[in-house]
């Protein structure tokens, strides 16, 4: 009972709901947790109170079909219950499953926290394949007008997620990101002080390459920062020495 009443309080904080449907919620949530399944009949099995299951299950049925939660508010509520503080490391990443016969193609944002990924915010992608860049843009400009940009420490994502396009919005925005690349990426650029080329790669010696404090090869994956060169791209190296080819 004082994990219900604690979680209706912090609802309460986000959600904007009278006093017994902020109660209900609370009871749904933990209800959840518990039995680990979105089954209602099991769900209202371990549902807090004196009512019968039956009467449980009606009232779960009634909530859901006719009471709708802002999906700002939502995502909201799930920054609010992590017990994180700002700044976050946001992750994007896509995920295909099946409901029914019907396949869904999702792009997510999430925090991570203790090595997963929380999804705070998603985006039903009406295609199969890929997101493209402004499909990416407008899920985190979501983010930035719920919590702010200060909210972000960086954002990290799989090698889908790369094209000069989106990178260069990033920088605009004051995002770091941390981004995994093929081994046969790199980033070049070029100024006055100085040019240079980061294969990345395994046995990539970043140390060797100039703005060392600027950009860092880690493994197989590409770190800049915001305070990277203007003229910054990334490339693709090939597998032959000297060959060099820009991503889009």
């Amino acid at each position: 009972m004082a994990d219900i009443r604690l979680l209706e309080r912090t609802l309460a904080e986000t959600v904007p709901l009278n006093k017994a449907r902020g109660n209900f919620l609370a009871k749904f949530l933990v209800a959840l947790l518990q039995v680990k399944t979105v089954n209602l009949s099991e769900i209202a099995n371990v549902f807090a109170g004196r009512a019968k299951s039956d009467s449980h299950y009606k009232r779960i049925q009634r909530f859901l079909r006719f009471f709708e939660l802002p999906y700002t508010v939502i995502a909201l509520a799930l920054v609010k219950l992590l017990p994180l503080v700002a700044p976050y490391v946001l992750t994007l990443d896509r995920t295909n499953w099946q409901l029914g016969q019907t396949p869904l193609n999702l792009l997510v944002l999430g925090i991570a926290y203790k090595g997963v990924a929380i999804p705070i915010m998603w985006l039903v992608l009406t295609k199969k394949g890929n997101s493209n860049t402004a499909e990416r843009k407008a899920l985190i400009s979501e983010f930035v007008a719920l919590c702010g940009i200060r909210s972000i420490a960086y954002l990290a994502c799989d090698r889908e997620f790369i094209g000069k396009e989106w990178f260069r919005w990033l920088r605009a925005q004051r995002i770091d990101f941390r981004i995994r690349v093929r081994e046969n990426t790199g980033h070049q650029w070029s100024g006055t002080t100085g040019a240079g080329v980061a294969v990345v790669s395994l046995a990539a010696d970043w140390h060797a390459v100039g703005h060392r404090q600027r950009a860092a090869v880690l493994g197989a994956g590409l770190v800049l920062q915001r305070r990277a060169p203007a003229n910054w791209r990334v490339c693709d190296c090939g597998r032959a020495a000297g060959s060099t080819r820009r991503a889009e």
